[in-house]
């Protein structure tokens, strides 16, 4: 009889090790069915022992460990080494890693043995898509085995498809049928020359896996929504070490923390003008305007001419941001998130992001109850309606959250855009719609401003990218702003000067923000006795490194707070702290590197 240690790949299994009694010696890394919870789950054997060596742990033991073990296969090493690794550096229990990169293969056969690969190195694709797709094209040929290729949402994994169709690929993605996706499993598994997915397989177990390749490696899709947060670039980092292959970046521009040395280059790219928003005004006395005068000529010219125009606004609704003429304040809802101004079934309304909270457009300021609202910014909705009154007689088309609500309905109203012209106004979400095939006449950014204003610490980066995606997709690019000044404004206009980017690295290596250091944020919700002891539990946690409290926000009857911890650059991970992370309960959220410190 022997007591095994079994790491249950389970959303919410505790943190460690759970024992169960054998009948039979299983080696660490064996794949094996356990009851949990009046279920049966997958698990991956981590220790095994006999009951002789166990007796005093069996015997201190206020329960009876239980039995009914079925044995499913055994897991490659260097597949378990690449996920321990990932689950250390995200701080984060190795079951629930476990569950997130491998959930999808939870049914099928796992393969027991990979093949070795020919050495782990890291390539770097800086440049516009089509570019980048020639390249793809090379590294596939040069592999002798399977390429692997994770690129962020589904209408890439689209286009993708499309770009490579003569590698005749197998497409992995979880918004197939089951029945489907689970046969393109088994067809990847069988290790073709090309494979396609999205970031929920980028773990996946191909035999002859020989490559991989992150395309737009920037994205925030890279992340996982749900706990344990796992950041599919950094999964991708340490499963391809422990397989011993290459992995290749691909973006325009890289983040920061991937790129060289090497200028950019404009070649491929439309043209790009800036009007300033404010001597516009001062010049004409106007007041002020979701699409200025210039950008209304611009707008008008391209119609005339028979082109396709897209405008991009920097969030949906009409206005992101309402506040209190008399006392300053925002107006919050009871979680204290900002409302903005938007319309709901036709109706003004105040709205949370995520929809849940919705007051009458006609409320008070909870602060003041001051009835003198204004609000700021420049939303979807805003345009929408400036642009109804200055070309009444053109099809315009929305393209944001609050419209398109699944690919289905996307595909469509690009197809419409694309037969019959006219104007589409959208978020940053409609950019990987926007095909380099079908170049645009005309982009414009509304108001580049609120773009900057975005509470990311990468907001001047993802800026930078946002301008140069547009100059690949349309031959001319207006940008509206008020901050003439802005050097990414500069980068945009002539990618080949490295000033942004230096500035970007000298005021990251001074912030020691990454990649000059580590950001760890720590994120709870609860009542006063609650907050007190995480903030004590906390501190003593992350001696010997720094840790501050961003300011308390009121949920109703409860408080969130977010604590951040700075390490120095080369600290994390750290595996003593990763530890104590991970043993912190589901009420704790911990993000490593998150893009917003909130």
């Amino acid at each position: 009889m022997y007591v095994i240690d079994v790491i249950p790949f389970a959303p919410g299994a505790p943190a460690g090790a759970l024992s169960y009694r054998s009948t039979d010696s299983l080696t660490p890394g064996t794949l094996v069915t356990v009851p949990l919870r009046k279920k049966r789950v997958r698990g991956l054997v981590v220790a095994c022992n006999s009951v002789r060596d166990a007796k005093a742990l069996i015997k201190r033991a206020d329960f009876s460990l239980s039995g009914n073990i079925e044995v499913a296969g055994m897991l490659p090493e260097a597949l378990r080494k690449g996920i321990e690794a990932t689950a250390l550096y995200h701080a984060a229990p190795l079951g629930a890693v476990y569950m997130q990169l491998l959930g999808a293969l939870i049914a099928e056969e796992i393969p027991e043995q990979l093949q070795e690969g020919a050495g782990h190195e890291i390539v770097l694709v800086e440049a516009p898509y089509e570019t980048r797709i020639e390249r793809y094209r090379e590294l596939i040929q040069e592999t002798s085995g399977t390429t692997l290729i994770i690129v962020p949402t589904l209408a890439e994994l689209a286009r993708m498809k499309e770009s490579l169709s003569s590698f005749k690929p197998v497409v992995l993605s979880g918004a197939k049928a089951s029945a489907t996706r689970a046969h393109a499993l088994r067809k990847a598994l069988a290790s073709p020359s090309l494979v396609l997915a999205t970031p929920a397989y980028i773990a996946t177990p191909i035999p002859a896996l020989q490559r991989v390749i992150l395309d737009r490696v920037s994205a925030g899709a890279y992340r996982f929504p749900k706990r344990p947060y796992v950041h599919a670039v950094v999964a991708a980092q340490y499963v391809t070490e422990a397989r011993n292959i290459p992995l290749t970046y691909g973006d325009f521009p890289l983040p920061l923390e991937f790129r060289s040395l090497q200028p950019l280059s404009d070649e491929g790219l439309g043209t790009l003008s800036i009007v300033d928003v404010k001597a516009e005004e001062e010049k004409q006395g106007a007041t002020f305007k979701a699409i200025p005068d210039p950008l209304f000529e611009s707008i008008k010219e391209a119609l005339e001419k028979g082109g396709r125009v897209a405008v991009l606004s920097a969030r949906k609704g009409y206005a992101p941001a309402v506040v209190c003429r008399t006392c300053g304040a925002s107006v919050r809802d009871a979680q204290g998130r900002a409302l903005a101004l938007a319309t709901y079934k036709g109706e003004r309304v105040l709205r949370s992001a995520d929809g849940n909270t919705i007051k009458e457009a006609d409320a008070v300021c909870d602060v003041c109850e001051s009835w003198n609202l204004l609000p700021l910014g420049i939303g979807v909705e805003r345009v929408m309606e400036e642009l109804a009154v200055l070309f009444p007689k053109t099809q315009l088309i929305r393209f944001d959250t609050d419209t398109i609500r699944t690919p289905a309905m996307a595909r469509k109203t690009l197809a419409l855009f694309e037969e019959s012209g006219g104007i589409i106004v959208g978020t940053e979400f409609i950019l990987p719609w926007l095909s380099t095939s079908m170049p645009l006449a005309l982009a414009v950014v509304a108001s580049a401003d609120s773009l900057l204003a975005l509470p990311f610490w990468r907001s001047r980066e993802r800026f930078l990218r946002l301008l140069l995606t547009l100059r690949e997709r349309a031959i001319h690019t207006i940008v509206a702003t008020r901050r003439m000044d802005e050097s990414a404004l500069v980068g945009a206009e002539h990618p080949e000067e490295e000033t942004f980017f230096e500035e970007e690295r000298s005021l990251r290596k001074a912030l020691e923000y990454p990649p000059h250091g580590a950001l760890i944020t720590i994120a709870t919700v609860g009542n006063a006795q609650h907050m007190e002891a995480a903030a004590s539990s906390i501190t003593k946690m992350a001696e010997p490194y720094s840790v501050y409290a961003l300011p308390e926000k009121q949920t109703g009857t409860q408080t969130s707070r977010t604590w951040v911890l700075q390490l120095p650059e080369g600290a994390w991970p750290d595996q003593a702290l990763s530890r104590k992370l991970s043993g912190l309960p589901p009420s704790f959220r911990v993000l490593i590197d998150p893009d917003s410190l909130q």
